[in-house]
């Protein structure tokens, strides 16, 4: 009995996936920038892995600005992409992966995209996010 190759196309998407990694000190704040986007884009997912024992005390929000301002403080430039969602523009987890899909159409050149994490613990915690996004904006 002959095997059965089949032939399958891949189709690009043309996803660009943004990763944002780096470490937020116990109780502080820490703003992480995307690089400068000159064209416009779409979100298509937002993506933050929380470690064991995080305990819901790490905040990330995901954030559109037109500045490259990196804000440690509770003050911070741009326009959170989660703010329409619920009661709190920000997520938060233990041990676990958040997968949000999310489709929003950013029409502006020059944008940036922001990884806001609060730290709300007394133990540094690390950063791991992306944010997916095509350029296509049809």
């Amino acid at each position: 009995m002959a095997e059965e190759i089949q032939k399958v196309k891949i189709i690009p998407q043309d996803i660009d996936t943004l990763v944002f990694n780096g470490v937020v000190a116990a109780n502080s704040i820490t703003t992480l920038v995307s690089q400068h986007l000159l064209f416009p884009f779409a979100t298509r997912e937002l993506r933050v892995h929380f470690a064991l024992n995080t305990n819901k005390q790490l905040r990330i929000q995901f954030l559109v600005s037109p500045d490259n301002s990196a804000s440690t403080s509770s003050h911070f430039t741009g326009h959170s992409l989660l703010s329409t969602l619920g009661q709190v523009p920000y997520v938060v987890g233990d041990d676990e992966t958040v997968v949000i899909p999310y489709h929003v159409l950013i029409p502006d050149v020059g944008m940036y995209l922001k990884i806001h994490a609060d730290n709300r613990d007394s133990y540094e915690h690390s950063i791991d996010a992306q944010i997916f996004i095509t350029r296509d904006v049809d």
